[in-house]
């Protein structure tokens, strides 16, 4: 007799326990959890990791940390207790939009030939680039790190444009993008959350690192010409900002696959909801696989379509693009519950629906439960309960 393979799809509420890696966001969210940190505490000790890393506890200080993707979450969370902050974080925070080098009169400027990129960086101090990040190997004046970086930025700038998205600078007067090159504590960049050119990179990102960042923050600023340039309210969920970096890293460069190692936290813990959001944390990247599903359900353009969709509450603007599309949010929402089971060792080329492209690379999700014959009156464990946008997965032999 073959063995019937059954998944229960849920929607309801869940909580989990954060695990602390190294990483100073993921330790101070695992400390806010415990409650050895108030919310507010945890807002100003994020705010200062990134903006003033030498003035945070040594408790939150690592030599090599592990990294975030991006620190926008953290920024628009500090801008909410902007008025609560200390004047050193307000001040930080009034600057980073700014053209001026506020932390440094030492920077030396690249500009891409193209002329849609101005890179500011040092050699020496704690922003200065060191190793092989220093290094300029074809002799042209500047670390071969900095150009290759403004060449990422350029090249994905005219990916997002042949894609039909707004150019960001056409949204502002500034004629370029302007990068800083600095040093961070466990992110790999950021973008202030109103600007529409200005980023700040990591001065210590691998090759690929550096590919996948310069995409991700790149579309932030895309992103804003959505929500405030456009005259149109955009979907405007942080979640689902990450969410579209993330994808937009994929469209760039498909084959670094940079939902890597997110995806095991999306997948790990398929009980909170698609749009759960924690500055610092690791779940909203992992998200990703919602815009892949989108985007190999729908096509090239549909992430587009949903950007472009004139409702800020990020979930009616997608239901809006399904219903203009033949289907809706919550049959959208049921298949897709079902389509990221079929991942990782279960990806055998024979789910019914069609299996999405990176259904290999991407884990497994996390079976709530496994039972053998009938399963009556099962309710899962507290901190597994799903949320309004979460599933468990029960798995019955």
């Amino acid at each position: 007799m073959k063995r019937l393979l059954t998944i229960s799809v849920i929607l309801f509420l869940s909580q989990n326990v954060l695990n602390a890696i190294n990483n100073p966001f993921l330790l101070i969210n695992k400390d806010l959890h415990d409650g050895i940190l108030t919310d507010f505490e945890a807002v100003e000790l994020k705010a200062r990791t990134l903006l003033i890393p030498e003035s945070v506890p040594s408790r939150y200080q690592f030599a090599n940390p592990d990294y975030i993707p991006c620190g926008l979450g953290i920024i628009d969370e500090a801008q909410e207790y902007y008025d609560q902050l200390p004047n050193d974080l307000q001040v930080k925070l009034d600057n980073i939009n700014n053209d001026f080098e506020e932390r440094s009169n030492d920077r030396v400027s690249y500009f891409t030939p193209e002329g849609n990129v101005q890179i500011n960086y040092q050699l020496t101090g704690t922003d200065g680039l060191t190793g092989s990040n220093a290094q300029d190997n074809d002799n042209s004046g500047h670390p071969d790190f900095v150009e290759n970086m403004g060449q990422y930025i350029e090249d994905a700038l005219a990916a997002f444009v042949d894609l039909g998205w707004i150019n960001p600078l056409t949204c502002t007067s500034n004629s370029m993008f302007l990068v800083t090159v600095e040093y961070q504590s466990g992110t790999y960049g950021y973008v202030p959350g109103s600007s529409y050119h200005r980023i700040y990179m990591s001065k210590s990102l691998s090759d690929s690192q550096n590919k996948l960042t310069t995409s991700h923050e790149l579309h932030h600023l895309v992103q804003h010409a959505y929500t405030g340039c456009d005259g149109d309210p955009g979907p405007s969920g942080s979640w689902y900002r990450e969410c579209t970096s993330q994808w937009a890293e994929e469209i760039v460069w498909d084959e670094l696959n940079g939902y890597e190692g997110y995806d095991q936290a999306f997948q790990n813990e398929p009980y909170r909801s698609l749009d759960y959001f924690a500055s610092g944390g690791l779940y909203q990247y992992g998200s990703t696989i919602w815009n892949l599903y989108i985007h190999e359900n729908f096509g090239d353009s549909a992430v587009k379509n949903i950007w472009e969709t004139p409702i800020s509450g990020t979930v009616s603007a997608m239901n809006n693009y399904f219903t203009n599309n033949g289907s809706n949010f919550v049959d959208e929402f049921t298949k897709f519950s079902s389509w990221r089971y079929f991942t990782g060792s279960r990806a055998h080329g024979n789910y019914y629906e069609g299996e999405f492209e990176e259904a290999d690379n991407i884990s497994p999700v996390a079976i709530t439960r496994t039972a053998t014959g009938a399963l009556v009156n099962y309710t899962p464990p507290s901190n597994k309960l799903p949320d309004h946008l979460g599933v468990n997965y029960v798995k019955i032999n």
